[in-house]
């Protein structure tokens, strides 16, 4: 990490005030009329959205149940204002670290709210303790309405394998993956997880797959449009995928080049954790924050 170490360092000591004035580049706010608001906006834009309640890993029936009832109002309300986009839910939001069939109700129950306007439903993938109840959840619901998502990882040495025995080839988003996994199971360092990627990515161009392309990596994008170029595949088959605030000019042009473009439009109350998680990942953002932190004097009268 070099001279980047500092910076990450520097996070677990910096005010909440300062955090937020650099998270709130990445999270489109605390509130739900927030959330819609911006994402009208880019809607005009030229961009689809998939839009996320901050916060994950409910331990408790009362949690999970406020979590669903959120999400209840959220699709009602993309509904109503004619957004573009659907949802992210994560497995563990709804049930999961209480049982299995818990949460395959409370993901039945989202399904039953966004059947009626025909939103997308995109299943988060987690860490790998929840990788097989993750894939199993799709595949149940997959069944049941057809507008259902998954996240695979390229990162797990297991997800080739995963994609092979999917049971539904329908729509799924390919990441790098960004939990804190052993070199057991998981690719370690750049230059093998972006080959495996790249690997994924073709298997599911050659095997009728509608693809989220998910990543802000020149390297994988330019590999991506290069695939498409060798199988003469149509735009229409892929759609990339970016995070809300990360890397805006490279997503305006894919836009500008006759791609569907889906930023991730995460909200809530719980941005906190979040954004210490997205600044830890991305060492840059944390030496912007801590510069912010010494010479803009803005954020030094927040930091008061």
């Amino acid at each position: 990490m070099g001279i980047l170490s500092f910076p990450v360092k520097m996070l677990g000591f910096l005010p909440r005030p300062i955090i937020k004035l650099v998270a709130f580049k990445y999270v489109a706010g605390e509130t739900l009329a927030d959330a819609i608001n911006k994402t009208k906006m880019l809607n005009e834009q030229g961009f689809v959205g998939t839009l996320d309640i901050l916060g994950e890993a409910a331990d408790s029936e009362k949690k999970v149940e406020a979590y669903v009832s959120e999400y209840k109002e959220l699709i009602k309300t993309i509904s109503n204002q004619k957004i573009k986009g659907g949802i992210s839910v994560k497995p563990t939001a709804v049930g999961l670290l209480i049982s299995y069939e818990y949460a395959l109700k409370n993901f039945r129950e989202i399904v039953k709210t966004i059947k009626d306007d025909q939103l997308f439903l995109r299943i988060d993938m987690e860490d790998s303790p929840y990788t097989d109840q993750t894939i199993k959840l799709y595949n149940e619901l997959r069944q049941e309405y057809e507008r259902v998502g998954i996240v695979f990882q390229a990162y797990l040495k297991r997800t080739g394998q995963d994609l092979e025995n999917l049971q539904c080839k329908g729509d799924v988003r390919l990441c790098k993956g960004i939990y804190l996994e052993s070199p057991e199971i998981a690719f370690k360092g750049k230059d093998l997880i972006r080959q495996n990627y790249l690997k994924c990515l073709e298997y599911m161009l050659t095997h009728n797959f509608k693809i989220g392309i998910a990543t802000h990596d020149d390297y994988l994008l330019e590999g991506a449009i290069e695939l498409l170029k060798k199988y003469h595949l149509d735009k229409s088959r892929v759609e990339f995928q970016m995070l809300y605030g990360v890397r805006p000019p490279i997503a305006k042009k894919l836009v500008r080049d006759g791609y569907k473009v889906r930023l991730y439009i995460p909200y809530g109350k719980d941005w906190y954790a979040y954004s210490m998680r997205r600044m830890y990942e991305n060492p840059l953002i944390a030496l912007h924050v801590t510069k912010a932190l010494f010479w803009d004097p803005i954020v030094a009268l927040f930091a008061r």
